[in-house]
């Protein structure tokens, strides 16, 4: 089913095919009663009489839908036309991800406001007893302030459910044991190692960052280590 040059919910124009998987596609759009380009989430069309699929799609969209955080995408907008599910969010120009600009926050100083923004978020999904699961920097946005956006909601999920990913899965994610808010803080530390360091380290191990980078500060190092802790 061609869905490029549609209309969805009588205003939201698909203009451009931003990326795709095997459940999702993701689409540029433009909604014209607010002059502006959104972003529209759709199932895809091959999985819409998938139970399953249908089912974690409309779950995915209820958990966005009820989170309101300036470094988490926002959701404007979601529904169903005709077999087509679909939820609208804000659109980031270039759709840039952290992955594409690691090696920009190599100096700590410009690692930390956004690791310190990412914390934020967490903190705030946490109160809400959910966890992201699955924080990697494939799925944070950057956005044209240089402001990180938590993406991929897919993965989150209440709190006890794991959510599997690597190098960032945690320990109790790799043991299929019951995940908490440790399980995000965990793979900050990994991610802030990756900025650093300019590679993730080896899963499952503890990693010392300053024998990598000796020039790191001690107070990095330590709360780096402290986050990824095997019993913390």
């Amino acid at each position: 089913m061609e869905l490029l040059g549609r209309t969805l919910g009588q205003q939201y124009q698909l203009v451009e095919l931003i990326s795709q998987s095997d459940k999702n596609l993701v689409y540029k759009g433009f909604q014209p009663t607010e002059n502006r380009y959104v972003a529209v989430k759709v199932l895809s069309p091959a999985k819409s009489f998938d139970h399953v699929a249908v089912q974690q799609f409309q779950q995915e969209r209820q958990l966005i839908a009820g989170l309101s955080h300036p470094n988490i995408l926002p959701v404007f907008d979601y529904g169903r036309q005709d077999e087509i599910l679909y939820y609208v969010t804000r659109f980031v120009e270039g759709g840039v991800t952290l992955k594409d600009k690691l090696p920009l926050y190599h100096a700590p100083h410009r690692a930390r406001p956004v690791i310190h923004a990412l914390a934020d978020a967490l903190d705030y999904v946490h109160g809400q007893n959910l966890l992201h699961g699955n924080l990697k920097p494939a799925n944070i946005l950057i956005d044209e302030n240089g402001e990180p956006l938590l993406t991929d909601f897919g993965a989150f999920q209440h709190a006890g459910a794991a959510s599997e990913t690597s190098p960032y899965q945690s320990p109790e994610q790799a043991q299929s044991g019951p995940v908490d808010a440790r399980t995000d803080v965990y793979a900050l530390g990994v991610l802030l190692y990756h900025m650093l360091i300019g590679e993730p380290p080896t899963p499952g191990a503890i990693p010392s960052p300053r024998l990598k980078r000796p020039d790191l500060p001690i107070g990095v190092e330590k709360v780096i280590l402290k986050a990824m802790a095997q019993l913390p």
